[in-house]
C-alpha cells in the first residue's frame, strides 16, 4: 500500500509533528502501530486493506511546518487516525513537557506502566 501515492493527503499546519507523533506512538494499539522511515507514525487498519500516517509537513528554514496526514487503501485506518488526532487536540495538543510516566513496582511479577497527559 505504501509504495503508491496516498489516496488522500491533508496538511495540518497547526499540528506540530513531533508532539503529535509522540502522542500517536503512545495511544495507537501496539499491534497496529506503524513507524515509517525516514519519519512517520501511523496505524494499520483492522481490515488489512488500509494504512494512515502522520508525517512531518513541508519544511521552511529547515524546520517542519506542522504535519501531513496520508491515507492509503480503504478509509478504515484514516478514520481511526483522525480519531486519535482529534483526541490529541481535545487534550490541548500536549507535548512531551505535559507527559508524565509512572512505573509501579509493587507487583514483583510485572511492573505497571502508567502515562498521563497533564
Amino acid at each position: 500500500l505504501l509504495l503508491g501515492k496516498p489516496r488522500r493527503s491533508v496538511r495540518e499546519p497547526d499540528a506540530p509533528y513531533l508532539p503529535l507523533a509522540l502522542y500517536l506512538s503512545l495511544s495507537i494499539p501496539r499491534a497496529r502501530l506503524l513507524g515509517v522511515w525516514p519519519a512517520g507514525v501511523g496505524i494499520a487498519g483492522r481490515d488489512g486493506k488500509s494504512v494512515a500516517l502522520a508525517v512531518p509537513g513541508p519544511r521552511a528554514r529547515g524546520l517542519s511546518r506542522g504535519s501531513e496526514l496520508r491515507a492509503y487503501g480503504s478509509g478504515e485506518a484514516e478514520e481511526e487516525l483522525e480519531i486519535h488526532v482529534a483526541r490529541w487536540r481535545a487534550l490541548g495538543r500536549p507535548t512531551e513537557a505535559q507527559l508524565s510516566i509512572t512505573v509501579d513496582f509493587r507487583d514483583e511479577v510485572r511492573p505497571r506502566l502508567r502515562r498521563c497527559w497533564t
